[in-house]
């Protein structure tokens, strides 16, 4: 979606703290891979918001991931309250770490798509650039804002402030929203090519995607190297599917309603029958260290590189390489 510079909203009245207790079972691995302590506070009645919850949950997703990220043996709080009727019918939620921290310099680039805040951090920890650029985006799309407060070897605080209920204006400005493109020398090297010998076994595949635009993709591309592909929506039905398939590999997205990736990871990890099937996590949402962290086997990052999507596949299903270039 991102290359294509096009993204979708949906709006429905959802409850914050289920949502935010939801995340928060989600990224308990990623909190103990660092020896972090995540804390939850919420402040009075909060009560529903009516945004697009996928969107939110992306948004509020990226600030734990980096505070995780870039915080060791410390502690993540969030907190969620809704402001004094005075200021307005908003809710906000703000996550704050003891992390590393940002310089104003850094703070300054933070923002900025395929930009990251400093270059040894990049090396360090990894990384886009786009997280926290989309974050913003989202927020701002759903007539809301992110504000971020820091100090270098104190922490950050990242703080999600979002109407309750949109109004006409906003609606319209998200409807029209494009994503931007990446620079064109950074696109993926190209599609794979046909195989010449295909292998007497048909290994079966359980493409996880609520895109039908990627499933039929990704169907197409391995359906060409001679799998047997099989998809699902949503995460519920996915863990049903890979139950009653038993599939050789799972391609799994993140971003998707009902139960996303993270949520669907854990489902499958925990099933005694399904735990050892390997994992590609798929997904503009991520990154090799946070998939790991969660149980995953590899990443590969939208759009997709089809070349290393293909080479993951191979090496997981234990198949000789491609000797076609």
């Amino acid at each position: 979606k991102i290359e294509a510079g096009k993204i979708e909203f949906y709006y429905e009245s959802f409850d914050v703290r289920l949502l935010i207790e939801e995340i928060a079972a989600t990224i308990k691995h990623l909190m103990e891979k660092n020896d972090n302590k995540l804390v939850i506070d919420f402040e009075g009645d909060i009560g529903d918001l009516h945004s697009d919850m996928v969107k939110v949950r992306q948004a509020l997703f990226n600030l734990l991931s980096n505070a995780a990220k870039f915080t060791q043996d410390g502690e993540i709080r969030i907190h969620a309250r809704k402001l004094d009727p005075s200021m307005g019918d908003w809710v906000e939620i703000s996550v704050s770490d003891t992390g590393i921290g940002m310089s104003q310099d850094q703070l300054e680039k933070l923002f900025q798509p395929f930009v990251q805040a400093d270059a040894s951090t990049t090396r360090k920890y990894g990384g886009t650039g786009l997280g926290l650029y989309i974050t913003r985006r989202y927020c701002e799309l759903l007539g809301g804002e992110l504000q971020v407060n820091s100090k270098p070897n104190e922490g950050s605080t990242f703080t999600v402030r979002l109407p309750v209920k949109m109004d006409e204006s906003a609606l319209n400005e998200a409807e029209s929203f494009q994503m931007p493109l990446p620079d064109p020398e950074a696109k993926r090297k190209g599609d794979i090519s046909d195989e010449t010998e295909r292998r007497g076994k048909i290994s079966k595949i359980l493409v996880v995607d609520d895109d039908p635009m990627v499933q039929d993709l990704m169907t197409r591309q391995y359906q060409k190297e001679g799998f047997e592909v099989h998809c699902a929506s949503d995460g519920k039905i996915a863990v049903q599917m890979a139950g009653d398939l038993r599939p050789d590999l799972i391609t799994l997205d993140i971003m998707m309603p009902n139960k996303n990736g993270w949520m669907t990871l854990v489902s499958l990890k925990e099933d005694v029958d399904l735990a050892k099937i390997p994992v590609v996590v798929v997904s503009s949402v991520g990154s090799e260290q946070i998939v790991h962290a969660m149980g995953a086997d590899e990443f590969v990052s939208k759009p997709i590189d089809w070349t290393l999507l293909l080479a993951h596949t191979r090496n997981l299903l234990r198949m000789p390489a491609s000797t076609e270039s």
